[in-house]
């Protein structure tokens, strides 16, 4: 993410600036610079909690908060809160669910869950007598801040949304009013924290479709790849992994070349934003290699308990398997005895039974 341009035409911190405007403009150039900063630069972490600082001090508040609302189940709840010079944030957390939990009627001065075209993204000043009456007639404002320790003060905020979607309510907190200066200030940083705010949402968003294909494939229970467009390999399920290199080149390549198994199927895969991809699947049931490596996983098997299982699921004699192991026909008990116990099982039918039905 580029910074802002605004972080370009900041003048330097050095003493003629200081002399011609003041160290007190020094100091809150400074605090606006470091807030830019860390919007721009931060990676791909969440901001917000480590911005609130620098937003009480950017806009010489007692205390600045971040927080937003979402309907959940049909039921209003706190998404987040980040708060500077309001307590410990887990208590107000706490605080702050059960009273909107627990409330009825409008909370807030602004529409939910989608702030009115009007709300989004303006500073609202409480010290401006066209808002007052709004501010203070809020259940939030009249009951939720004063157990945040924020009474009777003055606020400035402005609810940052990327179109009607909100991403947060961000604002500060004194005795006296906030002015021009303050509103100017806040007013800075609306564009460069909805850009990083919404781009941390789609970074969410991708994070979780990405889970949510981790299971879905995992699920098939059969080996799955998702192929680039040059047929390269990059991502496969469980099962896939579970098979044996050499084989899974050739279904690999074969894929590529058009000339897939009978069981396999190769779906296209097109989303905006990325190169098109494919799916390759086998439709039928694992083949008994493939659900030895599955099962030997998920029991936690030894090398050498999943070529007794191996061969218990062929029909095969303990002196037989003994024999094709090159082991004593006791060691052969006792690997099965532990296979058992690990299976939950009592008997071979019932471990032949439990390896084809996992």
């Amino acid at each position: 993410m580029t910074p802002p341009e605004t972080s370009s035409d900041i003048p330097r911190m050095d003493g003629d600036f200081v002399a011609r405007h003041g160290v007190r403009a020094g100091a809150s150039l400074r605090a606006f610079d470091e807030i830019v900063r860390t919007i721009a630069y931060a990676g791909t972490e969440p901001v917000l909690e480590s911005i609130v600082p620098l937003v009480r001090e950017f806009l010489e508040g007692d205390q600045a908060l971040a927080y937003r609302l979402e309907y959940r189940d049909g039921e209003l709840d706190v998404d987040f809160g980040h708060c500077a010079g309001g307590g410990p944030m887990d208590h107000l957390m706490r605080e702050a669910r059960a009273f909107v939990r627990g409330a009825r009627g409008a909370l807030t001065a602004y529409r939910l869950p989608s702030p009115a075209p009007s709300e989004r993204n303006t500073i609202f000043n409480s010290a401006e007598k066209a808002a007052r009456e709004r501010y203070l007639s809020s259940p939030f404002v009249q009951e939720f801040f004063p157990k945040l320790g924020f009474r009777g003060q003055e606020q400035i905020r402005v609810l940052i949304c990327d179109g009607p979607r909100l991403l947060t309510w961000l604002g500060a907190f004194r005795s006296q009013g906030f002015g021009e200066r303050e509103a100017e200030r806040l007013k800075m940083l609306i564009e460069p924290l909805a850009k990083r705010l919404a781009l941390e949402e789609k970074l969410g968003r991708l994070t979780l479709r990405g889970a949510a294909l981790d299971v879905a494939m995992e699920a098939l229970g059969a080996p799955a790849f998702i192929l680039d467009k040059r047929g390269a390999v990059v991502h496969a399920n469980e099962a896939g992994r579970a098979l044996p290199p050499e084989e899974r080149v050739e279904i690999v390549e074969r894929a590529r070349t058009g000339r897939l198994p009978a069981e396999f199927s190769l779906l296209s895969i097109s989303a905006e934003g990325i190169p098109p991809h494919a799916l390759l699947v086998q439709r039928r049931g694992l083949s008994t290699e493939q659900r030895l490596a599955s099962f030997a996983k998920r029991w936690v098997l030894t090398p050498r308990q999943v070529q007794v299982v191996g061969r218990i699921v062929e029909g095969r004699s303990n002196k037989e398997i003994a024999a094709a192991l090159g082991i004593q026909e006791k060691t052969v008990e006792i690997h099965t005895t532990n296979t058992f116990r690990k299976v939950g099982v009592g008997c071979r039918s019932e471990l032949v039974a439990a390896f084809w039905s996992a």
